[in-house]
């Protein structure tokens, strides 16, 4: 299985990948959009597929090895899983840190997946690709969630219910009121 979070020089950090194609895929929730550069950062090809297990499979087990580029979200982990198991080196990156993130007043997916690839080919760093938890973690998490939202829905009505009592206090000016 090829490498999840990328090949690494001797400092520890993300190499260029100039040896082999890189792939930028903009994940959809039904359709996703890819970009494929070729060795000196040409475009190769660009398309969509449906973002489902299969056809991922079928499409990666079809393309020489290659370094991948999805950014992180709902369908990145299984999606992660999938094209490693084709034998893809596969980066995850987080948009919230990437330099130049801030979304255009109309989102392009085909723009997105070519800035993806362009970005993964030279520098992968910018990147900032986040390593998913295990299938495992991933699959007892969802209980933790429903914890977590009801803790945080609970105090969100307290102190809801609070800030209006304080509202309607008969004087006109918010006192501090005991929960």
């Amino acid at each position: 299985m090829a490498a999840t979070s990328g090949e690494e020089d001797e400092r520890g950090e993300l190499r260029p990948n100039l040896d082999r194609l890189t792939v930028g895929v903009d994940l959809g929730d039904q359709w996703s959009h890819y970009c494929i550069l070729g060795l000196e950062g040409e475009t190769l090809a660009e398309g969509q597929l449906r973002t489902t297990e299969e056809d991922f499979a079928t499409f990666f087990k079809g393309l020489n090895a290659a370094r991948v580029v999805v950014e992180v979200g709902t369908h990145s982990a299984w999606v992660q899983e999938v094209i490693c198991g084709c034998g893809h080196e596969v980066l995850v990156a987080n948009p919230r840190l990437m330099d130049g993130s801030k979304r255009r007043k109309r989102k392009n997916d085909r723009i997105d997946a070519n800035k993806l690839a362009r970005l993964g080919r030279v520098d992968p760093e910018s990147l900032y690709p986040i390593q998913h938890r295990s299938r495992e973690v991933r699959q007892d998490r969802p209980h933790s969630f429903r914890i977590v939202n009801t803790t945080t829905m609970n105090t969100f009505l307290k102190i809801r219910h609070n800030w209006r009592r304080l509202e309607k206090s008969t004087d006109g000016r918010r006192s501090h009121v005991q929960p």
